[in-house]
């Protein structure tokens, strides 16, 4: 269950600034604990010591399925797809967004900013390109979850 609250205490408050002069984003782990690695140091246990391996054993099958079913319950809550239903909000110059990469390991998912739209031949937009850091990373709309909006209060 800790691994659970690093993972979701590990994620930025706001936007992830791509210039890396700027400060490091601030998360709920930088205000609780002062540092932005949550992480646990990698426990190595003796051979004899079945007892503690089981609980850890146990203790990464609980984060797996916890990452499985926030990527499969909530992260389609927020990638919305009603085909013809309706109108629904497309990706725009601006957008913060979440690039999905079942390759990388959970918690490690990039975001950053759409910085260019690439719509298809029917005006809806198919791919865009996303600033992270820097990197400009080119993803078609299936793999890019648009993140809620933060509003800034002046």
């Amino acid at each position: 269950l800790i691994e659970i609250e690093g993972i979701l205490n590990s994620k930025p408050l706001g936007y992830v600034s791509s210039n890396v002069a700027d400060l490091d984003p601030i998360t709920p782990n930088l205000l609780l604990m002062g540092r932005l690695d949550s992480s646990l140091p990698q426990v190595i246990y003796p051979a004899d010591e079945l007892i503690g391996r089981r609980r850890w054993r146990q203790s990464q099958v609980l984060t797996d399925h916890f990452w499985s079913s926030f990527v499969r319950h909530y992260l389609p809550n927020l990638q919305l797809r009603h085909k013809w239903y309706g109108e629904t909000k497309t990706l725009t110059v601006g957008s913060v967004v979440m690039i999905v990469d079942p390759q990388l390991p959970r918690a490690l998912w990039l975001i950053g900013r759409v910085s260019k739209t690439f719509p298809g031949a029917d005006g809806q937009v198919r791919s865009a390109e996303v600033n992270v850091k820097g990197r400009l990373y080119t993803r078609p709309v299936t793999r890019l979850i648009n993140l809620p909006e933060i509003a800034v209060e002046d």
